[in-house]
């Protein structure tokens, strides 16, 4: 099942052992080299942003809520070695400026979307520039060519292929 990062960010996570709300999803952390989101920043508190929820631990995402089994699984970011580095080099998915492999500006990310059992991001969306001719785009994973901390990075044909698109209609 597909989800987008959006419907996912502000869910409060709650223990299955005792049902009780343990925090609030702030972010995910994606490794840029394969689209794995390996945890979730979680808010345990006013202005907390120093936890993580490994998506090995998370049981269900419900409608309205995320499960995991107590607050054991609420750890520090020290403690999921693959997150600690995306985080130190301030790589993020959401809010990203996109280029073409040429250099272009596309625009920014608006959304992102994944696979929900493996936990791989599998399109994103970007918003085009407020001076772009272009429309929105949805842009797959193998058209991703690189993610960097602040920039993606995507294939040139996407964007030949939407203004081709946007010519014949």
């Amino acid at each position: 099942m597909q989800i987008s990062a959006r419907e996912i960010l502000g869910l409060p996570v709650f223990g299955r052992s005792d049902e009780k709300r343990l925090g609030r999803v702030l972010d995910l952390v994606v490794l840029p080299e394969n689209g794995k989101i390996v945890a979730l920043f979680v808010s345990t508190g006013f202005w907390s942003r120093t936890h993580l929820v490994s998506t090995r631990d998370i049981l269900e995402i419900a409608e309205n809520k995320i499960f995991i089994h107590s607050a054991r699984e609420i750890v520090k970011v020290e403690e999921i070695v693959s997150a600690k580095k995306v985080i130190s080099d301030r790589i993020k998915i959401l809010g990203s400026l996109v280029y073409t492999e040429s250099g272009e500006k596309v625009g920014s990310v608006s959304d992102f979307w994944f696979d929900h059992e493996g936990w791989f991001l599998t399109k994103i969306q970007v918003s085009p520039s407020p001076l772009s001719f272009l429309p929105k785009l949805w842009v797959g994973w193998r058209d991703i060519v690189e993610i960097k901390p602040g920039k993606i990075i995507i294939s040139s044909d996407v964007v030949l292929n939407k203004i081709a698109e946007g010519a014949k209609g």
